[in-house]
């Protein structure tokens, strides 16, 4: 069965070579990032993780022959400054988190100058519910943050947006939209790894993140058996009948519940 590779992946920078890995085993781009200012008390308490990627690691990062992501820092903390910085040393794409309204993205657009170098995370009560005006603006990918969004709408468990509409309320507009993070479908804790890729598929999510749980489950896997993995699950996913498509809905339906 021929891989998918409509589905892109993306991978969160670590160290060089485990770029090189990630990138020989088929990932589409790499995420530097910058965003770290109150991240730390916004998420106090929370099992997150927080990134602290430097100037240096982009200059590093961009050795790389690939599409070149770096996410700054969102509201209250944005500064035109480091957009244009992480611009003029090599980024291919901003990706702009905590994204409330349409005015926040205007300004960011203004110093990219083309919407197909900027992408945004919808991780608020507020990105939600202005969604569908952020849609009109043709970005380059639509990240769903359930880590911010759990803190943010006080849920209980980061998957809720899952089963409670949230999720289903935005997804189907034609845009570039992607959810949650990834790793070798045999593996995932506490929902399991194919459970979520078969709602992406349902919902017609175009891509995701390779972090923590990829990394973490490089110590049982190669980075190509992970990656690939991925890519035929999908393939898999795709190909479905509506009762396969249902019976998986409310396995996820369950799983989550037993967690909550």
């Amino acid at each position: 069965m021929k891989e998918s590779k409509d589905f892109e992946l993306l991978l969160f920078y670590r160290d060089y070579i485990s770029a090189v890995q990630g990138i020989e085993a088929g990932v589409d781009g790499i995420i530097v990032d910058w965003e770290y200012k109150g991240k730390h008390d916004r998420q106090l308490g929370f099992d997150t993780e927080v990134n602290i990627h430097t100037e240096q690691t982009l200059l590093e990062a961009r050795k790389l022959d690939i599409r070149l992501i770096c996410r700054v820092n969102g509201h209250p903390y944005f500064l035109k400054e480091e957009v244009q910085k992480a611009l003029s040393m090599g980024a291919d794409e901003i990706l702009l988190p905590m994204v409330r309204g349409k005015q926040q993205v205007i300004e960011v657009l203004e110093i990219v100058g083309d919407e197909s170098r900027l992408g945004i995370l919808i991780e608020t009560r507020e990105g939600i519910t202005n969604a569908t005006t952020l849609f009109d603006m043709n970005l380059s990918r639509y990240y769903v943050g359930l880590n911010d969004l759990r803190v943010d709408m006080g849920y209980d468990s980061i998957f809720q947006p899952l089963t409670n509409g949230t999720i289903e309320s935005i997804a189907g507009y034609g845009v570039h939209m992607g959810i949650a993070g990834l790793t070798h479908p045999d593996k995932g804790f506490p929902i399991s790894c194919h459970l979520l890729l078969e709602e992406m598929c349902r919902l017609g999510m175009g891509f995701s993140f390779l972090r923590r749980s990829y990394y973490r489950d490089l110590e049982s896997y190669s980075a190509h058996q992970i990656i690939s993995s991925i890519r035929s699950s999908f393939t898999q996913d795709q190909e479905r009948n509506a009762e396969a498509i249902t019976r998986d809905q409310q396995e996820l339906i369950v799983a989550i519940s037993d967690i909550l």
